[in-house]
């Protein structure tokens, strides 16, 4: 299929939130989706691709990349932050201290190796995965650090059920081909994928 615009996004988090299993749900679409229950963690690095067509009939092809979150892969994975347009930091609503090691780590980690004037810098979304079990993070909590961060975008997602699952990656792909072609207004806003709702950035509730 061709294509007008061909976007790197790199899928980014700590090992076992479940990067694996939304990278494969969304490539799967068409199919009904897909989720392994005993998917092991990546090892390295692995891609996947997909076509989107936005409203205004651009057609943005998604190579995205799923990224190991063990320590060992680390100095392999950098390499491949480098010329990425977007990210999309997954963490795991059941564990807290996933989404802590967002702060800690994985945010600035993706941005250091950004290029000046990259949309990476600018284009990353926040998600909480595995929205379909017992969370141990209430939403107030991932508000809260979408906040702190500064980011646009953000949501909750079910690798497993496929809920929002489309949604986080194709908002995603809109940001960075409005960053890419200087348009949209300035008016920073986070968006909660799971309500569909927009609010202020600064709002927590």
């Amino acid at each position: 299929m061709e294509y007008d615009e061909l976007y790197k996004i790199v899928l980014v988090g700590d090992t076992n939130v479940g990067k694996t299993n939304l990278l494969a749900q969304y490539t799967h679409e068409e199919e009904g989706g897909y989720f392994d229950p005993n998917q092991r963690p990546t090892i390295g690095v692995e891609f996947g691709t997909k076509t989107i067509t936005l409203k205004n009939g651009a057609k943005i092809k998604a190579q995205i990349w799923d990224t190991a979150g063990q320590e060992r892969y680390r100095s392999i994975t950098k390499s491949h932050y480098k010329r990425a347009a977007g990210a999309i930091i997954v963490y795991d609503v059941t564990n807290p201290q996933s989404l802590e090691n967002v702060k800690t780590y994985w945010r600035s980690e993706v941005t250091a190796l950004a290029e000046p004037g990259s949309t990476l810098h600018d284009c990353i979304i926040l998600v909480g995965n595995k929205i379909d079990l017992v969370s141990a993070v209430t939403e107030r909590q991932h508000l809260a650090m979408v906040n702190e961060l500064g980011l646009k975008l953000h949501g909750l997602t079910s690798a497993k059920l496929g809920t929002n699952v489309s949604e986080v990656f194709e908002s995603l792909v809109k940001a960075i081909y409005d960053a890419d072609k200087n348009i949209g207004n300035n008016t920073t806003k986070v968006i909660n994928l799971e309500t569909k709702d927009e609010k202020p950035k600064g709002g927590c509730c």
